[in-house]
Parts: structure tokens; sequence; C-alpha cells
């Protein structure tokens, strides 16, 4: 059976962080903060046009990003990805009693539908584990390595 896509799959994700929303915007923009529960090394803190570089040294990958819209602890819209299949992020926050809930949302992925798909779950995934890592640091000082232990190096499982 062959199954086609009506309509291009947009990665959505929240979280409720209780921090106010200015201490979770700086913990997206400062390379010093985020570092402690996403990428491992950033060329520098996101602001307004930037263009920076994340690497995930452990597995050897990382993207180059290009922020597209900038707005004090609100809103952050980066893109990211290969040339040829960049994809647009946009962050925004949103005040709620004296918290935050973040919300993801992930759009423009290209492709055959297989690939789409396969993306799609993968980038859900890798939101949903970074927001509970960053929860984890900034409400309670904890460094998780849910990150770093998602594909340890050496383990092959078996389908």
């Amino acid at each position: 059976m062959t199954l086609a896509l009506t309509v291009t799959p947009v990665v959505q994700v929240g979280m409720l962080i209780r921090r106010p929303p200015a201490d979770v915007f700086r913990a997206f923009v400062d390379p010093a903060i985020t570092t402690r529960f996403w990428f491992t090394r950033s060329s520098g803190e996101l602001a307004p046009g930037a263009a920076v570089r994340w690497d995930w040294e452990m597995y050897g990958v990382g993207t180059d990003v290009q922020v597209t819209a900038f707005e004090e602890a609100s809103r952050l819209i980066f893109e990211w990805g290969a040339p040829d299949a960049r994809t647009a992020v946009e962050v925004r926050l949103v005040p709620w009693q004296e918290h935050t809930y973040v919300r993801i949302n992930e759009r423009g992925f290209v492709g055959t539908g297989d690939q789409i798909v396969a993306r799609v779950a993968d980038s859900t995934g890798g939101f949903l584990t970074m927001l509970c890592a960053m929860k984890a640091f900034l409400e309670h000082g904890l460094v998780l390595t849910v990150v770093l232990d998602h594909h340890p190096a050496g383990l092959e499982l078996q389908s």
C-alpha cells in the first residue's frame, strides 16, 4: 500500500517551564546556558539576524543557524539544516501565571513522504527531549544527559 501526504506535517511540541519568560528566552539565546541541556558548542549568542554554528560533538554533527525573528522574551525564529533541506523553527514563549509555556513549531520539510515523516518524527522527539532537559535545568539546576544518552555510542538495537 502506498500512502501520499496531502499536507506537509509541522512539528508542534510544548512544555510549561516554571520560570519567567525572560529567563527561558535567555536560556535559548545564550550558549553558556543552552550547552547545559541541548547542543555542546556554539559559535556565538543568538541575536537579531545572527548566523551561528551549533554542534553536537558527541555525535559529530552540527548545523548552521540563521536567526530570522528575535522578539525579546517572546519569540524566536531560526532556520537550520542542510542547504537543500532547511526548515524554520519558531520558539514562542507564552506567559502563564508567573511561568512560561514554550511552544516550538518546525516547518518547511522537503523530500519524499517517507523522508518527511521520518524527519518530523525525529525532530518532534528531539525537541521534546530538549524541552525536558531545559525544564530540569532551569527549574531544578539539574543537568540531565538525555540528549547525550538518546543515542549512546556503540549501542546497536535490533529492529
